[in-house]
């Protein structure tokens, strides 16, 4: 009879465990019969999140240990999780969640955000390991993982996306990030927008703030036939603070950072993809220095040991930085690399392969001004993306014994002055160092003579 006095509300006291997972629901229920009138709060603990989805049909995706709570209802045929908080691995997550059962599936709305966010703890989205080395509350077999992993070869994860967890829900997901953790992380803040409709997945936008530039990524990851995804991912970096990048690495410095990246693949997990993929990759740099850029991107003892090999002083100004790339079947060759200091000149050529994860790249450096000093060797980068290493050019070493080429670099093509401007502005030492080259190629043209000269 109790049941039918919707005077008194029916108090609710629920305590399951199914493994590692633990849910606890207090609160009354006015209408119990016809499930209604919820006033009810949920605290939901667990070491991964991915062992919600048989109980919940909702796709979460593997996690560090969590902990969430917040207020549940129900009404036509809707479970509401509001004024949620909690933490996943070292993030803090709150918002709101709700899943609709009026389908032939699940269909979930989630509008969630973090004060500050490790972005570890969402590895598990791309394939990887989630969380880090000492993480609170993991467990035996996800700390054995992780030493897997930091132990293995690869770089980029090969985990096959799980197409059954991917096409068991249709997932709306807002989420914004207000801090990102790390003292070496070059990222500030995130926000993203996530459609999951059919396995199908739209990403509009991905977008990381770097300083007051931003890197903004669109694109869609589509179902195959063999079990896989066809990605398309466009990636833009806009006028990035360089000041940002290199203050995550504990140095100083000043510039912009600009660039474009496209890329088409298919295949199970992000390392097929790519290692199959085409299409193209040019980032463009002016201002800050060379030492604190290197040591950013590759480390400080890989840095300084590539420095010195290119004879470049440690503390050079950058004039003006370009990398234009080609990825062809997963092959990335480089069709400009080229870094402009206020002393020297250094170019590259080569690529890296990204179905092996092999670097196979040679540069060389050439002063701007005469000098009687011998010329540093030519070098190779080679290894792997996890392991890179530095040799010398021996060969190409004798063969330049004779006299220095100078300024007789290749220099960027017209067709990249678009990108030079969206990544970094107009009126740059990028596009001053393109405009120097078309007035030089020019001048050679005009000297000629008639009917071709010698080449």
């Amino acid at each position: 009879l109790g049941l039918r006095d919707e005077a008194k509300p029916w108090p609710v006291d629920l305590r399951l465990r199914n493994g590692d997972t633990t849910l606890a629901l207090n609160g009354t229920v006015r209408e119990p019969l016809k499930l209604r009138g919820a006033d009810l709060r949920v605290d939901l603990a667990g070491t991964d999140m991915a062992d919600l989805v048989p109980l919940s049909g909702v796709p979460f995706p593997n996690t560090p240990p969590f902990r969430l709570e917040g207020k549940v209802d129900y009404a036509e045929g809707r479970v509401r999780l509001l004024d949620a908080n909690g933490k996943v691995g070292r993030s803090d997550i709150g918002g709101e969640l709700t899943v609709s059962t009026a389908g032939s599936r699940p269909d979930v709305t989630a509008d969630l955000r973090s004060r500050s966010v490790d972005l570890a703890d969402l590895g598990g989205l791309i394939g990887g390991q989630p969380g880090r080395a000492g993480t609170p509350g993991q467990t035996r077999e996800q700390r054995a993982a992780q030493a897997r992993e930091a132990a293995g070869q690869r770089l980029l994860p090969t985990t096959p996306v799980n197409m059954p967890r991917l096409t068991a829900a249709d997932v709306h997901l807002r989420y914004r990030a207000d801090r990102i953790q790390g003292r070496n992380m070059p990222f500030d803040s995130l926000s993203t927008e996530v459609d999951i409709v059919d396995g199908a997945v739209s990403l509009h936008p991905v977008s990381f703030g770097i300083g007051q530039g931003r890197l903004v990524a669109n694109g869609t990851l589509t179902p195959t036939e063999n079990g896989g995804l066809r990605a398309k991912i466009d990636v833009e970096v806009r006028r990035a603070d360089l000041s940002r990048l290199l203050g995550a690495a504990g140095a100083g410095g000043a510039g912009t950072l600009g660039g474009v990246v496209r890329v088409e693949g298919s295949g199970k997990s992000v390392a097929e993809i790519l290692g199959r993929g085409n299409g193209e990759a040019t980032f463009v740099t002016v201002g800050g220095n060379v030492s604190s850029l290197l040591v950013d991107l590759s480390g400080l003892q890989f840095g300084n040991a590539l420095l010195s090999a290119l004879g470049i002083p440690a503390r050079s100004r950058i004039e003006c930085f370009i990398a234009d790339f080609a990825l062809q079947r997963g092959a990335l060759r480089s069709r400009t690399l080229l870094l402009d200091t206020d002393a020297h000149v250094a170019e590259g050529s080569g690529g890296l392969d990204l179905g092996g994860e092999q670097i196979d790249l040679r540069l060389r450096t050439e002063p701007k001004r005469p000098t009687v000093a011998s010329l540093p060797t030519p070098i190779r980068v080679g290894g792997t993306l996890k392991d890179p290493s530095i040799q010398p050019e021996l060969a190409e070493a004798a063969a330049r014994a004779g006299a220095a080429v100078g300024l007789g670099i290749l220099f960027p093509p017209l067709a990249l002055l678009p990108t030079i401007q969206l990544g970094v502005g107009e009126n740059s030492a990028c596009e001053a160092l393109q405009a120097a080259g078309e007035r030089r190629k020019r001048g050679q043209q005009q000297q000629a003579p008639e009917g071709g000269g010698r080449r």
